[in-house]
């Protein structure tokens, strides 16, 4: 309630509300709402800047450290859901592996797989459209996958539309070498 009343003076222009202006408008002792003021600060929720206006100096008290609070908890969370979606993405690519392969990976393709994520920095999107490259043209190796993704790094391709992008030139060469062959 103290940060509210706060905000409230400071929104009526009084950037520096005294303990016994807050305390009237609680209904409580000064003394109190000093204890809290104190309590907020030492807690790192309020500060007392120091301002110029007019030449004149005068002290404001900030909400500013609750704001920088609050925004860094609403980051952490997106940050969590993010980092949560990312491992569903990455544990889905070692299923869709396993479907198109018709067999459990061996570890050493795990680790291939994971290397290719967190070293190489390949994202799901992108191993998931190599895999896709693989199995239309009918080589469903690891070692194929690999050929196409070291290849697109080298091409500095890394998001699905640059994949999608080179993809369909590719084709699109291939399509027209096949047809200057049958001339």
């Amino acid at each position: 309630m103290l940060l509210m009343h706060i905000q409230a003076f400071q929104q009526m222009g009084n950037q520096f509300p005294t303990p016994d202006e807050v305390g009237a408008r609680m209904m409580t002792s000064q003394k109190s709402v000093t204890t809290m003021l104190q309590k907020l600060m030492q807690q790192g929720y309020l500060s007392i800047e120091q301002t110029t206006e007019q030449d004149v100096l005068t002290e404001v008290i900030s909400l500013q450290p609750l704001w920088d609070r609050l925004l860094d908890c609403v980051y952490k969370e997106q940050h969590e859901i993010k980092e949560n979606t990312q491992k569903e993405l990455e544990g889905e690519i070692f299923q869709l592996f396993e479907q198109e392969f018709g067999r459990f990976l061996s570890p050493m393709e795990i680790e291939t797989i994971s290397m290719w994520m967190d070293q190489d920095g390949h994202t799901p999107d992108v191993i998931r459209m190599a895999l896709k490259e693989a199995v239309i043209s009918e080589k469903l190796s690891l070692r194929y996958v690999d050929r196409i993704l070291f290849e697109w790094k080298k091409k500095n391709i890394k998001t699905s539309t640059q994949v999608t992008k080179h993809a369909s030139s590719f084709r699109e060469k291939i399509s027209g070498f096949s047809r200057l062959k049958m001339q």
